[in-house]
């Protein structure tokens, strides 16, 4: 016969402090992966937010210099900048217009009309911001001489 203690049968349903400790592991790394996640998906929402708005200044001020380079007379040198206010910031702009080359003159109409290919650049940029967003094309116009 043995003396001593017994030891007391283990239940099943219970916890051991490793296993809580391992749970609690896991799901701190888990929650810590969750967060980082958004924090990256808040920035990019941010980024493309300051994008899309530089996006739509730059469209409307091509538009603006196709406009200024099919107006009659020599749009040659037309240079502007500004700034735009939007609730994502305050955005500062450059236009430039240059005639890039003078295209020989067609008749329309028994009308001469001088035909030349501008070279239109916008860039913009928010102020706070190292990104810059600028765009190129070049514009066909023809005005009367």
């Amino acid at each position: 016969m043995k003396t001593g203690s017994h030891p007391r049968p283990r239940s099943s349903s219970a916890f051991t402090l490793i296993e809580i400790l391992v749970t609690v592991v896991i799901l701190s790394v888990g929650i810590v992966a969750v967060l980082s996640a958004f924090n990256q998906a808040v920035a990019a929402l941010g980024a493309s937010s300051e994008a899309l708005a530089a996006d739509r200044l730059i469209t409307e001020r091509m538009d603006a210099l196709r406009e200024a380079a099919l107006e009659a007379g020599d749009p040659l040198g037309r240079r502007s900048s500004g700034t735009l206010s939007l609730p994502a910031g305050v955005y500062r702009w450059e236009a430039e217009l240059t005639l890039l080359k003078e295209l020989p003159e067609i008749r329309r109409d028994d009308e001469p009309l001088k035909e030349a290919v501008y070279e239109a650049r916008v860039s913009v940029r928010r102020e706070g911001s190292d990104n810059e967003h600028a765009a190129a094309t070049y514009l066909r116009a023809a005005g009367a001489r």
